[in-house]
């Protein structure tokens, strides 16, 4: 499951330094194929977070890394070594654009006590 878009039929290849590669250039496409929808449902089955609230500020963005160490940006697991290494612009921009989110690992209570 490691290539969903190789044998797909709304899948285009493409070549790039001498090796073709397959992928769904056209979202309409890719949101229609089961095989990609099969190979996110395994990404989100194997990966040790979920995608939390979303981050607004530069604050809270500063108290979730010191307090979890991860994010998610762009739906992938960011730790906050790579974070702290980005430019503060690329930052600023994804916030404001909203795609940064806390990353909440899976099985944690996450502070809401139920009794």
């Amino acid at each position: 499951m490691r290539k969903p878009c190789s044998n797909c039929e709304y899948a285009n290849p493409y070549e790039l330094k001498k090796r073709i590669d397959w992928n769904c250039f056209s979202t309409v496409k890719r949101d229609n194929c089961q095989r990609y929808k099969d190979y996110k449902a395994y990404l989100v089955s194997r990966r040790k977070y979920t995608k939390g609230e979303l981050i607004t500020s530069m604050n809270e963005l500063e108290e979730c890394l010191e307090r979890d160490g991860f994010i998610y940006l762009c739906d992938k697991v960011i730790h906050q070594g790579w974070v702290l290494g980005m430019q503060y612009r690329f930052i600023r921009n994804q916030i404001i654009g909203r795609r940064i989110y806390r990353a909440i690992r899976k099985g944690e209570n996450n502070g809401n006590n139920e009794n």
